[in-house]
């Protein structure tokens, strides 16, 4: 939504424009500025009319200079310095109209507002809060912090404003829908589910939350009622953007309660999209085939160009399906041209999402197992197996399985393969806490793709969290920044380094960057965002922080400890009577 647009909600509030409103008897030098304030404005609506903006600013600015304490007048700038895309003036004359009126609420949410459209979020909240305390009553402040929490992904904060809002306006149900989404957004998919059932019950034509509301009973695995709700949006939606996602959930949905073939067909229909898209449908029907035994229906789908190793697995279990010879269309697996790590992401981990995390890594591991004891050997395969067990938090398994893998008598030893084995051990090891193992196999991968962004930024968080060669770990998440500035997880990489350093300031800096900067919100920034402001002596906002990460994540392992912690130490540490000492923290995840 356009800034304007946004002040247009809240500002029903100062009716015609005049040019002084002081009131009140004047002498003549106060009679002198109401003319001249005149003029400026008079000349300003004229050069308005005429499209000369720039023009007309510049009477308006000449004419708010000449009556300073007319409230009107300078919001009347600020919607021209907005219409030119001048946020910098825009603020200058927020600042000036709250001055003139510091009891106006209405201006305080204005000037909020605008301080969001310059990223300056502390003073955005600060200007909204104090609007909110001037007009408890007034929705339109919990609407505008909404806003800004939404926009600083602030998701856990958003939420709370959200249940606020639905104090005043219990029966609005685009809001309960908002709410709804935002929990989901969160992983909180129960409440997610009541709240968008709230929605529909009281307006039924919201086709957007029946959807997410299928998505959320997906996740919640209450398959039926996942089915009933994407179907309905299928039928009843007018998006006709949204409903090849709805369709293929709808598929998975289906495939889940036992209804494959029509999962298949459904799947079918989806052709023609992008080649992406295209390959996971081909790959998910495949799938769906083999899994009902139709390995005949399944060999007449041709494996698409964009899954080269997914393709290749699962033509060969057809063929096995079948009664055929398969042993030699596996034999070259590891020589094929294609990004496994991305074909895992794009294929087992989404089928793994959409029909059912168990079942479906089940049937892979059954049948890597038996091929496997077949006397099949690939490197491929062994990355598959493994990146299947890590998905169920096999770690032990995955691990010992990845190293035999490397072992492989006759394998390269710089293959894109061996590259990604190397990653998934240190994953691997870095999930069991054997940091030794995971630093040596982050460094031979880091051999194999010096330029990864990805594995430098993985090696210096790594030293951060164990607090050691924080020099060295510094200058490899520097390098990572300079591949990849807007990244969020290196940001709070960065100001995880800070921290360990004691830096309270840079540490909470780049944190927060990188709350703003991730694609959600986060617990562990949260969680890291709060030992930062304890760092810093701040204890009221480390204790804000730290339950907006157990909101986002009610499991996360140590968080409430430290909130009760200091709600029963805090007013000593703010009085200053004992060192600030940070609780220890856990490892990310």
């Amino acid at each position: 939504m356009r800034i304007a647009a946004v002040l247009l909600l809240v500002l029903p509030l100062w009716g015609c424009v005049s040019a002084t409103g002081h009131g009140g008897s004047k002498g003549v030098a106060g009679a002198d500025a109401d003319a001249q304030a005149m003029g400026h404005y008079l000349a300003a609506a004229m050069l308005e009319r005429q499209g000369r903006f720039e023009e007309a600013v510049t009477e308006l600015r000449k004419s708010s200079d000449a009556a300073p304490k007319s409230p009107s007048l300078s919001i009347k700038l600020v919607f021209a310095y907005l219409r030119l895309n001048d946020l910098e003036n825009a603020r200058i004359m927020c600042d000036r109209a709250v001055e003139a009126s510091p009891d106006n609420a209405q201006m305080r949410i204005v000037q909020g507002v605008v301080y969001q459209e310059l990223k300056l979020y502390d003073e955005a909240l600060n200007a909204l809060r104090e609007a909110i305390r001037l007009a408890p009553d007034s929705t339109d402040a919990y609407e505008a912090i909404f806003r800004l929490q939404e926009s600083t992904n602030d998701l856990a904060g958003a939420i709370d404003m959200c249940e606020k809002l639905l104090e005043f306006q219990p029966k609005n149900a685009r809001l309960q829908m908002q709410l709804g989404m935002t929990l989901a957004r969160v992983n909180d998919s129960k409440n997610a589910a009541a709240t968008l059932e709230r929605a529909l019950e009281t307006d039924p034509k919201l086709t957007e939350a029946r959807f997410v509301l299928g998505l959320v009973y997906l996740d919640l695995n209450e398959n039926a009622k996942a089915v009933e709700q994407l179907r309905r949006y299928t039928t009843e939606a007018d998006d006709e953007k949204e409903k090849p996602s709805a369709k293929e959930n709808l598929a998975g949905a289906l495939a889940r309660v036992g209804k494959r073939g029509e999962a298949v067909t459904l799947l079918g229909e989806l052709s023609g999209g992008d080649e992406v898209s295209d390959a996971q449908h081909a790959i998910e029907r495949i799938y769906l085939l083999l899994r009902e035994g139709r390995s005949a229906d399944a060999a007449e789908i041709v494996p698409p160009n964009g899954a080269p190793i997914f393709g290749t697995l699962l033509r060969a279990l057809v063929r096995k399906q079948k009664g055929e010879p398969y042993t030699a269309v596996l034999e070259s697996l590891d020589q094929v041209e294609g990004e496994i790590d991305q074909e895992c992401h794009d294929f087992l981990l989404k089928m793994m999402s959409l029909f059912g995390k168990d079942d479906t890594a089940g049937y892979f591991l059954a049948a890597l197992s038996d091929l496997r004891k077949e006397g099949v050997r690939s490197r491929c395969l062994d990355m598959i197996e493994g990146r299947t067990l890590m998905a169920l938090e096999r770690n032990e398994e995955a691990a010992k399985l990845l190293e035999g893998s490397l072992k492989i008598p006759g394998a390269a030893p710089n293959t894109k393969a061996t590259r990604w084995i190397h990653y998934y051990l240190a994953s691997a090891y870095e999930t069991l806490h054997r940091f030794p193992e995971a630093e040596q196999h982050l460094k031979a991968s880091l051999e194999l793709e010096p330029g990864s962004a990805e594995l430098l930024n993985f090696l210096g968080y790594m030293y951060a969290e164990q607090n050691v060669k924080l020099a060295e770990a510094e200058t490899l998440i520097r390098k990572a920044l300079e591949i990849d500035p807007e990244n969020g997880a290196y940001q709070d990489s960065l100001g995880w380094v800070y921290y360990r350093k004691g830096d309270a300031a840079n540490a909470i800096k780049h944190i927060r960057q990188a709350i703003i900067a991730m694609p959600n919100d986060d617990s562990v920034l949260r969680d890291h965002l709060g030992d930062a402001y304890l760092l810093r002596g701040d204890v009221d906002q480390a204790l804000l922080e730290w339950r907006h990460a157990l909101r986002l994540d009610p499991k996360i392992k140590g968080v409430q400890e430290k909130i009760d912690a200091h709600i029963i130490a805090g007013v000593a540490i703010r009085s200053g009577e004992r060192d600030l000492v940070p609780l220890p923290l856990r490892a990310r995840s």
